[in-house]
């Protein structure tokens, strides 16, 4: 796999027209869609209507996190990184993706944090001195779905880029890749499981720097869990 363009390498001759025409024939003619497309136009309320503050079970969460977080075989790359292959397929099986689950029971005023990567047999390690870290990312949810009450159950994704621009120097793209398949195949789980869901483009709100190392992790998008009010 060729790694994406650099800027000095890009030519934007040319895309001042839609790809589809020029993807057809020199003598085709547009067609407009039907008028019913109109109708369809989702104002904000519509797109997080998935939302709710009906409150889940921290085991309902598990079950969501569960399928995307188990690897069914795992490797160790000529550079001694381990790759995997789990339900969500990863660009370049780096899996650079760990998901931090904040939760908070009813009756509880505080969430609490867990942190599960990828791996054979995931473990979870409770998250207990990263209060300032946890409340932007709960903010920053609240201000996503225009809710000033925080979600009750929020699994954010974090991603370690060093992971995979290790293979790849230029594939960060290959990470947002990664960080939407993981949410989109959590959202179908949670569906599945008679959960409501919402995917919510928070972005870099903060930074986890990793104990014993260099590195860090950055927040990549997340989804809220609920169930009906």
């Amino acid at each position: 796999m060729k790694p994406p363009l650099r800027p000095i390498q890009r030519n934007s001759s040319g895309l001042q027209t839609t790809d589809a025409e020029a993807l057809s024939d020199a003598t085709a003619v547009g067609e407009s869609l039907p008028d019913f497309v109109r109708s369809l136009q989702l104002d904000f309320a519509d797109r997080v209507s998935r939302y709710s503050r009906g409150a889940v079970q921290l085991s309902d969460a598990w079950k969501v996190l569960a399928p995307v977080l188990t690897a069914r075989s795992a490797w160790c790359a000529a550079d001694g990184y381990m790759e995997q292959q789990t339900l969500v397929p990863s660009a370049g099986a780096r899996h650079p993706l760990t998901a931090l689950l904040l939760h908070r029971a009813p009756g509880e005023l505080n969430h609490r944090a867990w942190a599960i990567s990828p791996s054979v047999n995931p473990l979870r390690f409770e998250i207990t001195d990263r209060p300032a870290e946890v409340d932007r990312l709960l903010q920053a949810t609240s201000h996503a779905v225009h809710d000033p009450i925080a979600p009750s159950t929020v699994v954010v994704v974090l991603a370690r880029f060093r992971r995979t621009l290790s293979k790849y120097p230029d594939g960060q793209s290959l990470i947002w890749r990664d960080a939407g398949a993981f949410l989109a195949t959590s959202h179908l789980i949670a569906a599945t499981l008679g959960l409501r869901s919402c995917i919510v483009g928070i972005t870099e709100t903060t930074r986890f720097r990793l104990r014993g190392t260099a590195d860090e992790l950055v927040d990549v998008g997340a989804l809220t869990l609920s169930r009906e009010d």
